[in-house]
């Protein structure tokens, strides 16, 4: 029994390896300019799936060029801007090395746009016209040199290395299911890359949701998501949808849209591996932040008196070593062990509406933290790992306006960005003591 049992995990990890060597061949075919050759190559690792799929090279636009060109209907709803994001306050292991300069970052403009006869795919934001072009701000406003592949499984990738995506010369290989279903006849897109993702799920889709909804003239629109939502990130969509229709898109599933609402990007969040960080690459408008806090927090008399811990041990990467020790640490200060994952979406906002000071490993949890009164007090837990973004939490923090500052320590594998690590407790004690930790009323959201 423990032969056979050994036998099924070695050969599951025989296809995953050889299912990497695939999209390797297939991107880098691509990349090296020979397309076409890379399409064949994934159309025949893709035959013996036990759901086929299509592929198809596409031209890539961006949506605002897309909507130019297709005379779509655009509204306004926030302009380009250029924003300060301030030095991040760190402390610990290599803290020597953080960037303490002010950096300007550039997000583009918010807008909603009206299309008709559009092609969606769920897992994506992406969008598909009838005439075979690609609209997808992921990669039309990105760097596909640079920035690593969202859309898994529907553009291939590198799977070794940076994990590129399959593009070259304005051109994308993307690879999708297709059932036989009728057309939706019309609804609002809030499909995106990582949206399963707590922290994606709250800076990137449920603002675009916010927005999109105060429009009367949309009030009979579906909504659109990706299925297999977490519990969590559903309930939050539906505490404001106020029984409007939602609608489930299946994984890498194209579907047809009759009249298509695509709400912009507010957050853009680019997958970076491999490169020195920089801001740009994740970016969390403060608009965004807004719109949660006067959605979420409107019912909610909010005085920050609570000391949480926020537990990420349950986790299969990116471990806090001595966790354990930590949070044993922390409850003798008071602190309250918080695990967000078995706690619903409300739950989460009334408990993080009252903190005065979070303390937790970096993850999705602290995400938790927009709901928290303003000039919380906030230490983010980190590995000293290379290409780590502190820019991540330290922008939020500053939106916010809570006194963040990151904790780092020593990583198991330094120059692995998910690596393994601990924290040195006693750095961790000296920062506790250096904060002046009251409970304080939150300040009006209208102020």
């Amino acid at each position: 029994m423990e032969w056979r049992l050994i036998g099924s995990r070695g050969a599951s990890m025989l296809v995953k390896l050889l299912k990497k060597c695939a999209a390797q061949v297939v991107t880098m075919l691509v990349r090296w300019g020979w397309p076409s050759l890379g399409r064949l190559m994934l159309m025949l690792e893709q035959s013996v799936s036990t759901r086929r799929r299509q592929q198809h090279l596409l031209k890539f636009n961006s949506v605002a060029e897309g909507a130019e060109q297709l005379s779509a209907r655009v509204q306004a709803v926030v302009p380009a801007r250029s924003l300060a994001l301030l030095p991040i306050r760190r402390a610990g292991t290599n803290a020597e090395l953080t960037e303490r300069r002010e950096h300007q970052v550039d997000l583009p403009a918010v807008c909603i746009t009206e299309f008709r006869d559009m092609r969606i795919i769920g897992g994506s934001e992406m969008l598909c016209t009838k005439d075979g072009v690609l609209l997808y701000d992921e990669i039309a406003l990105g760097d596909p040199d640079r920035y690593g592949c969202k859309a898994f499984g529907i553009i291939p990738a590198q799977g070794f290395g940076r994990h590129l995506p399959a593009c070259k010369n304005g051109r994308v290989l993307i690879s999708h299911h297709h059932p036989e279903r009728v057309p939706i006849t019309r609804g609002i897109h809030l499909c995106k890359d990582h949206s399963g993702n707590y922290f994606h799920w709250l800076f990137e889709c449920l603002p675009r949701a916010i927005v999109t909804m105060q429009y009367a003239e949309y009030a009979g629109f579906p909504l659109l998501v990706d299925a297999h939502l977490p519990e969590q990130n559903l309930q939050a969509l539906e505490q404001i949808a106020a029984g409007r229709e939602i609608m489930h898109i299946g994984h890498r599933d194209l579907h047809r849209v009759g009249a298509l609402v695509f709400p912009g990007v507010f957050s853009y969040m680019h997958d970076n591996y491999g490169n020195e960080v920089e801001p740009g690459d994740l970016l969390i408008a403060p608009e965004a932040v807004i719109l949660l806090r006067k959605t979420y927090l409107q019912n909610l008399g909010r005085v920050g008196f609570k000391k949480l811990f926020v537990a990420r041990d349950s986790a299969k990467y990116r471990r806090l070593r001595n966790e354990k020790q930590l949070q044993e640490a922390m409850v003798a200060h008071g602190f309250e062990i918080v695990r967000p994952e078995n706690l619903s979406f409300a739950q989460q906002v009334e408990l993080f509406s009252s903190a005065s000071v979070i303390i937790g490993p970096t993850g999705a949890g602290l995400s938790n933290m927009v709901f928290s009164p303003e000039g919380c007090k906030v230490i983010v837990l980190a590995g000293a790992t290379l290409g780590a973004n502190t820019f991540i939490f330290g922008q939020l923090g500053q939106w916010l306006k809570h006194d963040l500052i990151y904790l780092t320590g020593p990583a198991m594998h330094p120059g692995k960005l998910h690596s393994d690590y601990t924290i040195n407790l006693d750095e961790l004690c000296v920062l506790l003591a250096k904060m002046p930790i009251t409970p304080h009323a939150a300040k009006s959201e209208a102020a």
